[in-house]
């Protein structure tokens, strides 16, 4: 985990100064051009839907505790589009942080209740950092195709109680797709579709029966849409949304018989923001 977050911190340094020495492409629509060289500072509203689910090692089948609310937070990110190496290439880094209370639905220990006798808040912390390449392809007059790879990882560190603290973290990759129109002066919409794995998932905790359990990965989807408004030729207003899902797999049980079940989490993500294009 060290080694991805040193990965990304050199990747966004490298971003940062990129536009010093990067020559800007000629070939590109120049309000998506504007668009894609800047920075920015954005809130953002995280819907967190969580659910672990049973019927593994004696466990009832069915819903076993849920986590749904949502956390507002804030995200700083850096974009540059330049002709460096294949023409058109399109850099990103993004890190966001979240934190809020999410409503949580469970069940009492050591009793047949089931799903929904304990109701209850937990807190949450959602860290985010992730680095994409791509390369820009222009499709119309005004428009424009951006296939990219991206690495990244995600920490969500969760209080069910004021004694009882979990950490769930993965990293992931895959592929995307960007595209981008134009289609009056000024204003620029996309709509982004990510697919990739998530790998060295885990969860850990302060609960001495189990303090660390490595999780099955799975696949990571991801849309999103949004528009850029150029306010002025430095200043941009941006808003998007975007819909992410993967999940945990069930880990090994330890010595005490205690393991972490399967689950799944669908995060809806609202932002609004600020730019400085360069």
């Amino acid at each position: 985990m060290r080694s991805l977050h040193f990965t990304l911190s050199i990747c966004a340094a490298a971003l940062l100064s990129a536009p010093v020495f990067a020559a800007r492409s000629s070939t590109v629509p120049s309000d998506i051009l504007a668009a894609n060289n800047q920075y920015t500072l954005y809130l953002q509203n995280t819907k967190v839907d969580y659910a672990e689910t049973g019927g593994s090692h004696g466990a009832a089948p069915g819903l076993a505790d849920t986590e749904n609310g949502n956390i507002g937070g804030f995200g700083l990110s850096a974009s540059s589009m330049s002709d460096w190496a294949l023409g058109n290439d399109y850099l990103q880094f993004d890190f966001n942080y979240s934190t809020g209370h999410t409503g949580y639905i469970g069940s009492l220990q050591h009793s047949n209740a089931g799903y929904g006798s304990l109701v209850s808040s937990s807190t949450a912390d959602i860290y985010n950092y992730s680095f994409r390449y791509g390369k820009g392809i222009s499709v119309l007059k005004q428009s424009m195709l951006t296939p990219y790879v991206e690495i990244g990882h995600h920490r969500w560190e969760r209080g069910l109680s004021a004694t009882q603290e979990e950490t769930y973290s993965h990293n992931y990759a895959g592929f995307g797709l960007l595209l981008q129109t134009a289609p009056v002066s000024k204003l620029v919409l996309d709509a982004d579709l990510f697919y990739g794995r998530t790998f060295q998932s885990k969860m850990s905790t302060n609960q001495y029966t189990l303090t660390e359990a490595t999780l099955g990965n799975s696949s990571f989807k991801r849309y999103g849409v949004g528009a850029d408004y150029a306010f002025s030729q430095r200043f941009h207003g941006k808003i998007s949304y975007s819909h992410e899902s993967y999940s945990y797999g069930i880990s090994g049980v330890n010595s005490y018989g205690y393991y972490e079940p399967n689950s799944t989490t669908k995060n809806s993500i609202y932002r609004v923001g600020i730019g400085y294009a360069f």
